[in-house]
C-alpha cells in the first residue's frame, strides 16, 4: 500500500510540473520581430472615420489582406487593401515604424487613412501629423483619369518638415600670405652644367648597357632559330610517310605473289540493296579478279519493289553482272542480290549471321575472302590509309547536300594527289574501287564538285571497270 500511494504522489508531481512547463512556454516566442508592413500587419486609423472609430474602440484594428505595388512590402503613400468591421476598405499609409529613407519620419505605429475607390477620405479629419513628403507622392499618383489622392492633404491637421542640414561649423576663411618673399640666386653658377654633363654621361652607359643586351638576345635567338630548323627537318623526314599524296615505292620484292583461295571461305553471299543504291562495287570487282576467282551474281526481286522503283543505272547493272563467263578451272562465289526497300544495303552470309551494313565494310569483307594479291590489308605501311578513305568514302554517301560532302572529296583529292590510281598503285585497287563507285552513285560529274585531278583519274577507272 505504502509503495502505491508513493508512485501515485510521484504521477501527480510529474504532471504539475508538465504543466507549469507549458505555461511558461506560453509566454514567449521564438520569431523575430518583422518590422516591415507586410499581409496580416495590424494598423492603426488615425482619421474620425465612422467605422474606423469604432474598430479602435473595440480593440479590433484593421489588418492588412493586400498591398497594391510589386515588392507587396508597404512604403509611405502606397494604397493597401484592408479587412475592417467585416468589410473590405481601401487606405493610404501615412506613417510607419520600418526603417524609412533619408529625410523621411518615422512613426511608433503603422498609420492608415481610410479610402474609397476614387480617392476621397471617408473621415473629415487626420489626428496625428503626417510626413511632407505625402504632398509629392500623392500627386505623383494622381492621373486625371484616375482616382485623387490629394484630398487626405486637405484633412491633415499637421505636417512633418523633412530633417534639415546643419550648416557648417568652420566658415572659409582667406589666409593673406606675405608678398616679401624673394627668390635666392644660385650660388654655383656651373652647377647647370655640370648637372648636364653627369647626365648625359650616365645616358651614354645606359644606352651602351642596352646595345651590349640586345646583341645578347639577338645571339640567342639566331641559335634558337637553327635548333627549330633541324628539329623541323628530323619532323618531315620522320612524318614523310603520313601525307596522303605520299607516293609507295614498288619493287620487285613488294609485289605479292598469289596464293591459292580458300574454298571454306567462299560462302554463298546475300545482298539486300535498294535499286537506287545499285552496288556498282560488284561489277568492278568481278573485272579485278578475272581470272583469279569466278564471282556469279544472281538478281531477284523483292515484293516491296515495284517496277517504277526501277533506274536506268539499276538495269544496265544487272545485264552487265549476268553476261560475264565463268572459267571452269576456277574457284566461284555465288552472290545473290535482292533488290529490296531497305535504307542501307545489307549483306549476309547465312540466315543465322549478323548483317554487314553499308557498301564500303561489303568491300572489306570480299577483300579479306578474295584473291590475297588484291588485298590491302597485306600492306602493313599503307593499310591504314586504305582504311581512311574507305570511311571518307563512307562518309559522303551519308552527307545530305553537295555543300556538305565537298569537305570529305577534297580530302580523297589529297590522298589520290597527282599519282595515276590512289597511294601509287600499279593497277586499280581497292581504294579507286570504293571511290570510283561513290562518285559514280551520286552522279558527280560537275567540274564545281571534282577537283582538277579527279577528270583524267575517272576516265582511266570507267576504261577499265566499264560502269
Amino acid at each position: 500500500m505504502l509503495t502505491s500511494s508513493i508512485i501515485s504522489n510521484l504521477r501527480n508531481i510529474s504532471a504539475l510540473s508538465l504543466n507549469h512547463v507549458s505555461q511558461i512556454k506560453s509566454f514567449f516566442h521564438t520569431t523575430p520581430i518583422c518590422n516591415e508592413l507586410r499581409l496580416l500587419s495590424r494598423m492603426r486609423v488615425v482619421d474620425n472615420s465612422e467605422i474606423g472609430k469604432k474598430a479602435m474602440l473595440e480593440g479590433k484594428p484593421p489588418k492588412v489582406i493586400h498591398v497594391y505595388n510589386k515588392r507587396r512590402v508597404g512604403l509611405i503613400g502606397d494604397r493597401v487593401l484592408m479587412a475592417i468591421k467585416g468589410q473590405k476598405k481601401k487606405g493610404i499609409l501615412v506613417g510607419l515604424k520600418q526603417k524609412q529613407r533619408i529625410k523621411v519620419p518615422k512613426f511608433d505605429t503603422n498609420n492608415v487613412v481610410l479610402i474609397d475607390d476614387n480617392g476621397t477620405p471617408l473621415g473629415t479629419r487626420i489626428f496625428v501629423p503626417i510626413p511632407t513628403i505625402l504632398r509629392t507622392i500623392m500627386k505623383e499618383k494622381t492621373h486625371s483619369k484616375g482616382a485623387d489622392y490629394t484630398k487626405i492633404l486637405a484633412i491633415a491637421s499637421k505636417f512633418i518638415k523633412e530633417m534639415f542640414h546643419l550648416k557648417p561649423i568652420l566658415v572659409d576663411q582667406k589666409i593673406d600670405f606675405p608678398t616679401c618673399m624673394y627668390h635666392l640666386k644660385p650660388i654655383n653658377t656651373n652647377l647647370n652644367e655640370s648637372m648636364d654633363n653627369s647626365i648625359n654621361k650616365s645616358d651614354k652607359s645606359e644606352v651602351e648597357m642596352l646595345e651590349e643586351k640586345q646583341n645578347r638576345i639577338l645571339k640567342k635567338l639566331d641559335e634558337l632559330k637553327q635548333t627549330l630548323m633541324s628539329m623541323r627537318g628530323d619532323m618531315k623526314g620522320n612524318n614523310k610517310s603520313n601525307h596522303p599524296a605520299q607516293e609507295r615505292k614498288i619493287t620487285s620484292s613488294s609485289v605479292i605473289k598469289g596464293k591459292a583461295i580458300d574454298i571454306n571461305n567462299l560462302t554463298d553471299i546475300v545482298i539486300n540493296v535498294h535499286p537506287s543504291n545499285v552496288p556498282f562495287s560488284i561489277l568492278a570487282l568481278e573485272n579485278q579478279w578475272r581470272g583469279r576467282l569466278n564471282i556469279e551474281v544472281m538478281i531477284f526481286t523483292h515484293s516491296t519493289i515495284q517496277e517504277s522503283d526501277f533506274t536506268k543505272a539499276a538495269k544496265e547493272f544487272g545485264a552487265k553482272v549476268s553476261s560475264s563467263i565463268p572459267q571452269s578451272n576456277l574457284a566461284t562465289l555465288k552472290i545473290i542480290i535482292i533488290w529490296k526497300n531497305v535504307e542501307t544495303t545489307q549483306m549476309l552470309t547465312s540466315p543465322t549471321s549478323i548483317p554487314v551494313y553499308g557498301e564500303m565494310n561489303i568491300i572489306r569483307y570480299l577483300n579479306r575472302i578474295g584473291p590475297n594479291e588484291f588485298s590491302y590489308e597485306v600492306d602493313n605501311q599503307f593499310a591504314n590509309v586504305f582504311d581512311n578513305i574507305l570511311d571518307i568514302c563512307d562518309q559522303i554517301l551519308k552527307q545530305p547536300s553537295s555543300k556538305d560532302r565537298q569537305s570529305y572529296i577534297q580530302q580523297l583529292s589529297q590522298y589520290l594527289g597527282k599519282n595515276q590510281f590512289f597511294i601509287n598503285s600499279p593497277s586499280i585497287g581497292i581504294a579507286d574501287i570504293a571511290a570510283s563507285t561513290t562518285l559514280k552513285k551520286l552522279s558527280v560529274n560537275s567540274p564545281k564538285e571534282l577537283p582538277a585531278n579527279f577528270s583524267s583519274w575517272l576516265q582511266k577507272i570507267n576504261s577499265i571497270v566499264g560502269y
